[in-house]
């Protein structure tokens, strides 16, 4: 797979004159990252020998990388404030149900103090007014009865 690649790029390595001058009227920013490759590619076969132009060689491999650093980052960006928006509706869709959940505490409790009177002798305790009050014995720990 990986020789099947590296034929393709290949096929139209560019030469070091045209690497200079993609690199002089811009171009290379706008490279897709097919040719972009391939500068890399014939930057690193292109061996120079003339001591004279060997830094040039260097120069256009470091700002390659740099292009290649720079579009990589804003890729990261992207996904990233995509992330950050879901976070949001994520953490907002928290917040609002926690605020409901706290608008109907507040409310049962309320509903819960304010109860109508009974009417008509109705009872509403859940205690019997007949049955006598519970004390806990201290001294043995038994339940007894305040009448018993």
């Amino acid at each position: 797979m990986l020789a099947i690649i590296m034929d393709d790029l290949r096929e139209n390595i560019p030469s070091y004159d045209q690497l200079k001058r993609s690199f002089c009227d811009g171009t290379i920013f706008n490279a897709s990252e097919t040719d972009i490759k391939r500068a890399i590619l014939g930057l690193s076969m292109g061996a120079e020998s003339n001591e004279g132009i060997r830094h040039h060689y260097i120069v256009m491999s470091n700002a390659i990388q740099s292009i290649q650093l720079q579009r990589l980052l804003y890729e990261l960006e992207k996904r990233n404030n995509r992330t950050q928006k879901w976070f949001v509706v994520i953490a907002s869709a928290t917040l609002i149900a926690a605020i409901v959940q706290i608008c109907v505490a507040i409310h049962v409790t309320r509903s819960d103090i304010i109860t109508p009177r009974p009417k008509d002798g109705q009872n509403t305790s859940l205690i019997e007014d007949n049955d006598p009050p519970i004390i806990k014995d201290v001294n043995n720990g038994e339940d007894t009865h305040s009448r018993g």
